[in-house]
């Protein structure tokens, strides 16, 4: 240990890297110092077991978030004595917390060369070291220039601390890039040479062990290996390189890691960054050569000067693997090389059913030694050409409400879900703690979570949740529904006043605020007419009033309260179909028109399918869905449309971007094969195709809700009429009938959520036609009765 001078100290770790890069129980005496880490939620396994002070931040970069979190532990412990940063992405940070309490150790001035490539670049060619031809590029008209120049291929890269590098080919692939003069690009020539980079440390004075090494030509352009290189003439040539360079890029003592291009005795500068390269670099340092470069640097940063010790002769080298496929992927197979004659010594696989959502996650890590540098690049190849990895695809997605099979059906196809439940009793994925009804809170949740862990879709199969689940779409840039389009649908009002200015289904309608506006609406009307909540759902809040004299009491029915905005509208008399629609990219197709049965209270009580209309009426009722669609901007993804067939012909209830219930869903599954909700699950997560055609239907279905009968009430129960739960007194129910299925999941003495104006279970029927389907159900649920006492 280096830190003997510390003793007492406070010291303050910025923790980054995963596993166990860094040894920090070997690298100082935690019961002689004091130490404090600054780490994320993900790294938090690799910090020291005597730690003084624990602070999780969301990224240790973020440096005002740093300094908030180190305000109790520097109360606590007091001025830290230094600040470690091992992981390149946070040595600015710790420059800036340095400057904060005037502490040794590098700036952010020592270190802009290494945060901006330009002027890094700039930097070793002030030294009278060749670079390659290079220009900042603030259009693709200036990147065109530079390769007109050069030829293509052409590399960019952006201006921020950490950013790949990107191969452009030729021009088409300019329309991939993100240019502009607020966000210009490093444009230079491509170099189509052998590849070195050296690895070590610089004292301050002086060069201490590093390593010279080799990319190793792979097949393919996934496996990325390294080896380290035996030739005394190129080590000679480079050693020459890194004393006029290494020193000259920095006067401070630095663990560095330096890439350049070599061609004929001529040495090209590429990059160079704090640090040691990739995340096998030290592990091989440590296993082979018995030096741990992350100590030395964590010494460094402690203005300690270690020993430098002398590397063995054994020839290092690693091999690093890429998962296949599209991102993120499930591991569904690895096979072990450790026990191979010509594979590596150490190798880190990704355990089956492990997730991998990074481009940069590797499939499988291999690191080897030998006596030499053709035995090692030997060994990187048979192990390259033998080593298989095997993915799926794995999206992720939130599902913000909705039915139990949406759930079922995502975990069905293989996507990692995450919920916000209803009260539904959502059965696996990850619950969210959070209200649904609290919009601004779900988003929150869903973005903190996406910073963890992107998802590739935001859905949600209630009403309750589709404004939540398009915001958060929008907020993390996928796509999905807007929200203004899923207001639209949502507030009743302005859908009609949308249809309204388009001339499209004419309904006699007004927003009322009050009793006494809607007695003057009804005068207007002169007829029935419906009031509801202008964000109402399932019929609730639904109710007809006959005369104005009704109004007070209709109005005290259906409002919730005090300032409650209500649509109110003329009673359409016809009967009700519903429409089943699914939307992609801009196409919509009907999947079912449906019959559509509503009870007194105005809640669903059934449906039938097909409906029973003239080719004429359907193919308006198409028309008339795909129009609706189009106006309110609804692009993808299901729909569920309710629609009259009047006298004065079709006319618009409402519509909403979600799925239908689970009655419709499977009754559409039964009738036409088709699984809307792992439709609406499955087609924006990649994972189910839509060809926009349907099949022909296998004759037709119906379902009916039971709604039990009311018992009087015992002695100091709720009324009937009051009462919102009860307890089942008796069932009956008709033995078996043809095509007909009867379910009643309460059994006598169980509590029921409602006593009244719900459905205690379903009859389901079969038929040939819609007709048989009907007459099967209707007859069957005549021979049903669940009877309950209210509570």
């Amino acid at each position: 240990m280096y830190l003997d001078h510390l003793d007492g100290a406070h010291l303050v770790v910025l923790h980054r890297h995963g596993g166990d890069q860094a040894r920090y129980d070997d690298y100082v005496d935690h019961r002689r110092a004091r130490l404090t880490y600054v780490t994320t939620a993900s790294a938090l396994p690799g910090v020291g077991a005597g730690a003084a002070r624990t602070v999780v931040v969301a990224e240790t970069a973020g440096v005002e978030q740093v300094r908030a979190a180190l305000a109790e532990p520097i109360a606590a412990l007091g001025r830290p004595s230094a600040v470690i940063a091992l992981h390149e992405l946070d040595l600015l940070t710790a420059a800036e917390l340095r400057a904060d309490h005037a502490l040794p150790g590098l700036r952010a001035g020592d270190l802009a060369p290494f945060l901006d490539p330009s002027r890094l670049l700039a930097a070793v060619e002030a030294l009278g070291l060749r670079v390659p031809f290079h220009r900042l590029a603030g259009s693709t008209e200036e990147i065109e220039e530079l390769a007109a120049a050069t030829g293509w291929p052409v590399v960019v890269q952006p201006i921020r601390p950490g950013s790949p590098s990107v191969r452009l080919d030729d021009p088409d692939a300019l329309g991939d890039i993100e240019v502009g003069a607020e966000r210009p690009l490093l444009v230079r020539e491509h170099l189509d040479q052998p590849i070195y980079h050296a690895d070590g440390i610089f004292d301050g004075v002086r060069l201490g062990p590093w390593r010279l090494s080799a990319y190793v030509s792979l097949p393919g352009t996934g496996p990325v290996g390294s080896v380290e290189i035996d030739d005394p003439d190129l080590i000679g040539a480079a050693g020459d390189y890194l004393q006029q360079l290494v020193p000259g890029l920095s006067k401070q003592p630095w663990v560095f890691h330096v890439e350049f291009f070599r061609r004929g005795g001529q040495i090209t500068f590429r990059t160079a960054n704090h640090g040691c390269g990739d995340g096998e670099i030290p592990a091989v340092w440590r296993e082979v050569h018995g030096v741990d470069p992350l100590e030395l640097a964590f010494a460094l940063q402690c203005a300690a000067v270690p020993e430098l010790p002398a590397l063995g002769d054994l020839v290092g080298g690693s091999l690093l693997v890429p998962a296949p496929g599209p991102r993120p992927c499930r591991v569904t197979r690895t096979r072990s090389m450790i026990y191979r004659a010509d594979g590596p010594y150490a190798e880190a696989l990704p355990p089956e059913g492990t997730v991998i959502t990074g481009a940069e996650s590797p499939g499988g890590r291999f690191r080897f030694f030998g006596t030499g540098t053709a035995e090692v690049v030997r060994r990187i190849r048979a192990t390259a050409e033998a080593y298989a990895v095997e993915t799926e695809y794995a999206p992720r997605v939130a599902i913000l409400g909705g039915p139990p099979r949406l759930v079922e059906a995502a975990l069905e196809l293989g996507a990692r879900v995450v919920h916000v439940p209803d009260g539904a009793g959502t059965p696996g994925g990850t619950a969210l703690p959070v209200d649904l009804r609290d919009t601004a809170a779900v988003v929150a949740a869903i973005e903190a979570e996406h910073r963890r862990d992107p998802f590739q879709a935001v859905l949600s199969g209630t009403e309750d949740g589709l404004v939540a689940a398009a915001l958060a779409t929008q907020r993390l840039g996928l796509p999905g529904t807007s929200p203004a389009a899923v207001w639209l649908l949502k507030d009743k009002s302005l859908l009609r006043g949308v249809l309204a200015l388009a001339g499209l289904s004419p309904v006699r309608t007004a927003t009322v605020t009050s009793a006494d506006e809607l007695a003057a609406f009804a005068r207007f009307i002169d007829g029935p007419v419906i009031v509801k909540l202008v964000d109402g759902r399932g019929g609730r809040g639904v109710r007809r009033l006959d005369t104005e004299a009704g109004a007070a009491d209709a109005w005290a029915e259906a409002s919730r309260g005090a300032g409650d905005r209500m649509l109110a509208e003329e009673f359409l008399v016809g009967p009700e179909l519903a429409v089943e629609t699914f939307s992609a990219g801009g196409r919509h197709t009907v999947v079912a028109v449906a019959e559509k049965l509503v009870g007194p209270d105005f809640t669903d009580r059934g449906y039938a399918l097909p409906a029973r209309l003239d080719p004429e009426v359907r193919e308006r009722v198409v028309e008339l869905t795909v129009r609706l669609l189009n106006l309110v901007g609804l692009a993808d993804g299901p729909s569920h449309t309710e629609i009259k067939v009047t006298p004065q012909g079709l006319r618009i209830i409402e519509s909403h971007n979600r799925t239908c219930g689970p009655a419709m869903a499977e009754l559409v599954r039964r009738v036409y094969g088709v699984d809307l909700l792992e439709l609406a699950v499955g087609w924006p997560l990649g994972l189910v195709e839509w060809g926009h055609s349907m099949p022909a239907g296998l004759g037709a279905a119906a379902v009916r809700t039971v709604v039990p009968s009311v018992e009087a009430p015992t002695a100091g129960a709720a009324s009937a009429g009051a009462a919102s739960a009860g307890v089942v007194r008796s069932v009956r129910a008709p033995g078996e009938l043809p095509g007909v299925e009867v379910r009643i999941p309460a059994s006598v003495g169980e509590v029921v959520r409602r006593a009244t104006d719900r459905g205690c279970g379903e009859v389901w029927a079969v038929g040939a036609d819609t007709a048989q389907a009907v007459e099967r159900v209707e007859s069957a649920l005549a021979q049903v009765e669940v009877v309950v006492e209210p509570q």
